[in-house]
């Protein structure tokens, strides 16, 4: 690869919270697997215990707090260049890098866009002001699915003449069934991962869990995922609901890796009604994980999930209660399993990794 030095933004790579962090965690590790003898330069605020200092990869932590940091980058890398600079979550540097420098950017989602009035104020602000420029400046563009490329081509034609390849996530290795029993959770439960933002749609699984409660009592919905700054008005649908249904739903938060494992392999069901998404990692991992899936019929999200899902209207809670019941048939949810297995199988960070650096 004639690539000397890549230099990453690795700030936000972490296990934890949103999928750009854990996307950014595994292509990193995936990037300096391809390319043992690769020079790797990974920028960030503070060091990131995931990445090990070699002969070939170093950390360098930049100081400054929000538009500083990228401001002090560009200084440091005025004078300490890197061949390719790859920005996994942030288009801010990009729009600032120096026109010599050869930038790569992944575009995750076009939501503040797309979906402004639902996302908060300021992302959306800060993307809208930079992502055009970073897009203008950049020499490859890395979509996670190609959903995500055709929503860039529409929005910003001048995309079509731009060097770009789909970059799709996987299941990390660490993401599988596991026979655990650490969490206190309810007997029979819906699993779902996600913020408390609109977009997400949680509130759609209030309402069906309400539709589904007379015949099926015992059924709980336990959410994983952060609040955000527009999570009042998913929250404001549980007031509505009887308290019956109130006492049936249980908010979790972040939580670990290994508790995510065990969370997916006990849910009876996984279910994803996101009205938009870049890519949606979260349903293949709970198929890695054995759980059945129901997802919305939006977006990327049938691009990612194949035929391994049941696919079901984002605005029909009728519909979702109706595909539940269906995946709680043992036999039902057994061919379900398996083509889930099979369809993660498609996916692989290896792969993702290798693309990219053969087009640097």
């Amino acid at each position: 690869m004639p690539t000397k030095t890549l230099g990453i933004d690795i700030r936000e790579a972490s296990e934890k919270g949103a999928g750009k962090g854990r996307y950014t965690l595994n292509l990193v590790k995936a990037l300096i697997a391809a390319a043992p003898e690769q020079d790797f330069v990974l920028f960030t605020k503070t060091p990131n215990p995931h990445f090990q200092t070699t002969e070939h990869v170093k950390q360098l932590c930049i100081k400054g707090k929000g538009l500083m940091w990228h401001w002090n980058l560009r200084r440091h890398l005025l004078k300490a260049p890197v061949d390719w600079f790859l920005a996994p979550t942030s288009t801010i540097y990009p729009a600032l890098a120096p026109k010599a420098q050869k930038v790569a950017v992944v575009i995750h989602d076009l939501i503040t866009f797309l979906h402004a009035k639902s996302h908060p104020w300021f992302p959306t602000l800060v993307e809208r002001l930079t992502l055009p420029r970073a897009l203008k400046k950049a020499r490859l563009l890395l979509p996670v699915s190609e959903n995500t490329l055709r929503d860039l081509h529409k929005l910003f034609p001048f995309t079509r003449a731009k060097a770009a390849i789909v970059a799709s996530p996987a299941v990390p290795e660490d993401i599988h069934a596991v026979d655990s029993q650490k969490i206190d959770l309810p007997p029979k439960y819906i699993l779902a991962v996600g913020t408390l933002l609109p977009r997400k749609n949680i509130a759609l699984l209030f309402k069906t869990l309400a539709l589904l409660h007379e015949k099926h009592p015992d059924l709980h919905l336990v959410v994983v995922g952060g609040r955000a700054a527009k999570s009042a008005s998913t929250l404001n649908v549980i007031q509505t609901l009887p308290t019956t249904i109130q006492d049936r739903i249980h908010f979790l938060g972040s939580v670990s890796g290994s508790q995510l494992c065990e969370l997916y392999s006990r849910a009876l069901v996984f279910a994803f009604p996101s009205l938009y998404e870049g890519f949606g990692i979260p349903p293949l991992e709970a198929m890695a994980c054995g759980c059945p899936v129901i997802a919305s019929r939006s977006s990327s999200i049938p691009e990612a999930v194949g035929d391994a899902a049941v696919l079901a209207s984002p605005f029909k809670p009728e519909e979702w209660a109706e595909a539940i019941e269906h995946l709680m048939d043992p036999l039902v949810a057994n061919r379900y399993q398996q083509k889930g297995l099979a369809r993660i199988k498609e996916f692989s960070w290896e792969k993702t990794a290798k693309k990219i650096l053969q087009n640097l």
